[in-house]
């Protein structure tokens, strides 16, 4: 009886000392699934952090190329504007970014911040902020030789937490200056009333070009191409002065080219029927020639230009790269761009038009879908002043003025309304 019951103590002692042993590998198990379940959930927060952040980084740096004309402005829209500053001076006792990092100052009072960008897409998985920083000049403004773009993003439950920061370079695109009013890769067709006046040396010195064409040019109705001086000497105004009311003369000996004669001001291709042989080089790839950018690439200029979809809102501020996604229009008697200032508008869509009065003042490039034919009117009293340049045939027309301007050229070639460019530096990248 006794052997009996110490057998089964011992059958018990040895069933609860592997229940004991199933338990606490149960709970090794829970242990370390849960532990393996909390560095999945930890990598997933912090694979989701950095997401954000590579996406409020690549927002920032498209958001500082489509406004690297307004990083120093002190316009009423620029980011220096006396009534609404973007850009604050960092102190030594900054911490928080992009000054500092949240526990320790690590730019002192020779750089300048612009805090909390509002440029980022609101996303429902967590949060974004995006800074801007710079060296600072005397006054405080930034020194756009190079611009840091900083970014910090958080899951929405605030356990993923990422940084980074990539340095870009702003600089003047670099541009060709037309050597013609008008500028096509295929035939151009001026009619109405329309008067071009030619690029004083286009040619060389004191050798006039009015329009260099890939296809044939046609001068229609009453349009015609005059010298720079006759156009004012019409309303006896000194040349650089704002006219309303100059004009081409009609004078045969005093117009260049028009529907009965093509005068030497034109370059084109037509069988020798002009006074310039067939044999001249014509441009093929104006957007290359323009801006050292090729057609096939487009789109690219597009990431560093202001987009647009319509003219209505352009002004006499207006200036620097500009893209429009559809036509243009300017309203009766309204300014886009300055002499001082000019744009460099770049049109997607088929159409410009100047409704009567209207004056624009920069270079415009009419890139429509597969080069198809760009029409531009002009209508009465209506200026642009600077130049067309067109990816296929262009069609031209209305009753007031095209100018070829040697200033606004010069403005877009370098100086403060040149368009910007900004390009990554290399090795410049951190995640902190």
């Amino acid at each position: 009886m006794k052997a009996a019951f110490q057998r089964g103590a011992t059958a018990i002692s040895v069933v609860v000392t592997m229940l004991g042993l199933v338990v606490v590998l149960t709970l090794v198990a829970v242990a370390v699934v849960l532990g393996e379940q909390r560095s999945i959930a930890n990598e997933q927060r912090a694979q989701l952090a950095s997401s954000l952040a590579d996406s409020a980084l690549a927002q920032g740096m498209a958001h500082l190329r489509r406004n690297a004309a307004l990083v120093g402005d002190a316009g009423e829209t620029g980011w220096m504007s006396a009534s609404t500053p973007r850009w604050q001076r960092c102190s030594i006792t900054s911490i928080a970014l992009p000054c500092g990092d949240g526990v320790r100052n690590l730019h002192d009072d020779r750089w300048t911040a612009y805090a909390d960008v509002s440029a980022l897409t609101t996303s429902s998985l967590g949060s974004q902020r995006l800074h801007y920083l710079a060296r600072a000049a005397a006054d405080g403004a930034p020194l756009p030789q190079s611009i840091t773009v900083v970014v910090e993003a958080r899951s929405a439950d605030g356990g993923g937490h990422a940084r980074q920061r990539q340095a870009l370079r702003l600089a003047a695109q670099r541009l060709t200056p037309p050597r013609a009013t008008l500028t096509a890769a295929g035939a151009v067709r001026v009619s109405g009333q329309l008067g071009l006046i030619a690029h004083p040396q286009g040619l060389g010195r004191e050798l006039p070009l009015t329009v260099w064409s890939g296809g044939d040019v046609r001068f229609e109705d009453a349009a015609r191409s005059c010298e720079r001086g006759e156009y004012f000497l019409s309303a006896i105004a000194s040349p650089g002065e704002a006219c309303a009311a100059c004009r081409c003369p009609t004078a045969p000996e005093q117009v260049l080219s028009n529907e009965a004669r093509e005068g030497h001001d034109v370059i084109d291709r037509d069988a020798g029927q002009g006074q310039q042989p067939d044999t001249a080089a014509v441009v093929g790839d104006v957007l290359l020639y323009a801006t050292g950018v090729g057609i096939e690439k487009a789109r690219a200029l597009r990431g560093e230009a202001r987009v647009i979809a319509n003219c209505e809102t352009l002004d006499a501020s207006s200036h620097g790269l500009l893209w429009v996604d559809g036509d243009c229009e300017l309203p009766s008697a309204s300014q886009a761009g300055s002499l001082a200032a000019p744009m460099l508008l770049l049109i997607a869509g088929h159409r410009l038009r100047l409704n009567a009065g209207a004056v624009l003042h920069g270079e415009v490039l009419m890139l429509p879908a597969d080069a198809a034919t760009a029409e531009i009117v002009v209508d009465t009293d209506a200026r642009l002043h600077g130049a067309v340049l067109a990816a296929g045939a262009l069609e031209v027309m209305g009753e007031g003025s095209i100018v070829y301007e040697l200033a606004i050229e010069a403005a877009l070639t370098s100086g403060p309304a040149a368009p910007t460019m900004a390009t990554p530096v290399p090795g410049s990248w951190r995640d902190w």
